[in-house]
């Protein structure tokens, strides 16, 4: 009994978990905040550092999976490549690509990298 309540309570909550997953629109959101620093305007600290957050992390995690591996190499930055680097690159991408904003965040950053620092 306590394992039928438990599935029903966790399959009632799949939907609000699968809503809070950032997409391109909520990134580039974030990530305006990234281009008004670089442009010397007051910014949002808090969206500033979500965007450059984010991109870190997909970068890292996507270094840490191959380093492992887990998964085939899908970008190759080098290592002498800064976060503000990192951070440029996809910014870049979305205000080119509004047609993929609808995506996953992680995935537009993915094909962002991809893009700018492609395996040989």
């Amino acid at each position: 009994m306590r394992v039928l309540i438990l599935l029903i309570s966790l399959s009632l909550s799949l939907p609000i978990y699968a809503d809070s997953y950032l997409n391109g629109n909520g990134l580039q959101t974030n990530c305006r905040e990234y281009s008004k620093f670089k442009d010397g305007r007051n910014f949002d600290t808090m969206k500033y550092g979500s965007c450059t957050a984010y991109i870190t992390a997909v970068s890292d995690s996507h270094d840490v999976f191959v380093e492992w591996g887990k998964m085939s190499p899908m970008f190759c930055s080098p290592n002498e490549v800064t976060n503000g680097q990192l951070a440029a690159v996809v910014v870049k991408y979305l205000e080119a690509n509004p047609e993929e904003l609808h995506y996953a965040a992680a995935d537009i950053v993915t094909n962002a990298l991809a893009q700018a620092f492609p395996c040989n």
